[in-house]
């Protein structure tokens, strides 16, 4: 392909978004403008689901290709091996300016790898994880970006890192908040680079927890419908994992709030709504920058998220089990030149790499474990694969967290004696 020929990619996604949180995916009383509008040009691929609903295996899949199990990415901070390659190692992006801003959550955090030349870092929490030899006294560019607007750090460590944590981010001002330093930052890299072929993948940390920020205000809690199993209850034939979950949450509650009630879980229902049409505006500013830049025809655009959030179903909240809110995403792809349409057919974010690739006019590597739906969008063919497969969480991706200053284990061995854990964690299928 020639240069002037060669399709940009935008690949925007979102941290644990749940997929009814969109008009376009059936929620009326959520206000996502610029997602619908998104949408309303897209592929919108009704039942989408992810590799595992972890955030560091399922970003290792949208960024390689690969399940888990091959990446090794089969755990959160599992860091992505440098000999296994990213999306920009994929092809031949030589003429290319490469991108990655947001959390990143495959290893070393803060530092540009992969392929990518171009990197924003947004998260100072990760500096244990990283690989011998990197500077665990840097901080993340977003550090940077709130000390250079006066505020003062809230967090360290031994090495000298003066950070700014989550909680401590979720309560500035908007103008200061994640959403709104990434979207600045892919704003002026689209509009530097609108004459080069580029890929930016764009990864915003809402609405991931904290179930708080500067949209608290944005809906009335008593107007947000619970989900429709709020209150099914979980018995042995579920998983010990879930279980223990919706223990945790009615002892300990969650982002401040004791979930004890109805009106507790309505009130962090709003909050999560208000974290993703916090996101929205963002991502608009983003998409009429492209627009403004007259790049609409040059440029592939992907919108997902990386797992999706239980958010009262059940009475659980989060990821890292295996029940539908947790597994499926939204998905929108817009083509240049491309019809929108709506997908119903199972899709598994595995295929998206090789789509992606071959949608650009690059190769489709022999090692890919997914494949290209490019020729059933164009009409050529139908789908390669109708199954989905989900890899289970293992024992890892929770346990070790802490709820209300409690940690999952220790509320689980309220529940269970040691020799009933040790046969659980042995039993994948159970635990």
């Amino acid at each position: 392909m020639t240069q002037s020929h060669r399709p940009n990619l935008l690949f925007i996604f979102t941290d644990e978004q749940a997929v009814r949180t969109m008009k376009a995916y059936g929620q009326e009383d959520i206000q996502t403008p610029n997602m619908d509008k998104l949408a309303e040009e897209s592929i919108l691929f009704e039942n989408a689901y992810v590799t595992q609903p972890v955030c560091t295996p399922s970003r290792s899949s949208l960024l390689t290709g690969l399940y888990p199990h091959t990446s090794g990415c089969t755990e959160n901070n599992r860091p992505l091996p440098p000999d296994v390659p990213c999306f920009p190692e994929l092809g031949r992006f030589e003429a290319y300016e490469t991108a990655y801003f947001g959390k990143w959550h495959l290893g070393d955090e803060i530092f540009a790898q992969h392929g990518f030349e171009h990197w924003r870092s947004v998260d100072d929490s990760y500096y244990p994880y990283y690989t011998p030899g990197r500077d665990r006294s840097a901080r993340s560019t977003y550090a940077d970006f709130l000390a250079a607007h006066g505020q003062q750090p809230d967090m360290g460590n031994e090495h000298g890192m003066d950070g700014f944590s989550r909680d401590f981010a979720a309560r500035l001002p908007e103008g200061l908040s994640k959403p709104a330093y990434l979207a600045q930052e892919a704003c002026r890299f689209i509009r530097t680079h609108k004459e080069d072929p580029f890929v930016l993948f764009v990864n915003f940390f809402e609405p991931h927890m904290p179930f708080f920020g500067p949209r608290d205000g944005q809906y009335d809690p008593n107007q947000v419908p619970l989900p429709p199993n709020f209150d099914h209850d979980l018995d042995e034939s579920h998983s010990l994992k879930a279980r223990l979950f919706r223990r945790a949450y009615a002892e300990h509650g969650h982002s401040g709030l004791p979930l004890k009630t109805k009106d507790d879980w309505r009130r962090l229902t709003a909050n999560y709504w208000g974290l993703v049409s916090q996101v929205d505006t963002y991502l608009g500013h983003i998409l009429d920058t492209l627009s403004q830049c007259g790049l609409d025809d040059d440029t592939i655009v992907v919108f997902t998220s990386d797992h999706g959030d239980m958010m009262g179903a059940h009475r659980l909240l989060a990821k890292c089990v295996m029940f539908e809110e947790a597994v499926k995403v939204p998905l929108l792809l817009r083509l240049p030149h491309g019809d929108a349409r709506r997908i119903a057919e199972p899709v598994s974010q595995i295929d998206l790499v090789p789509t992606l690739l071959d949608a650009m006019g690059q190769n489709v590597p022999d090692q890919l474990q997914g494949y290209s739906w490019l020729p059933f969008l164009q009409g050529r063919q139908g789908l390669t694969e109708t199954d989905v497969f989900i890899e289970w969480n293992g024992g890892n991706s929770g346990f070790g967290d802490v709820i209300g200053g409690v940690k999952i284990l220790d509320c689980w061995r309220e529940m269970a004696d040691d020799q009933t854990i040790r046969r659980a964690l042995q039993d994948p299928v159970r635990t």
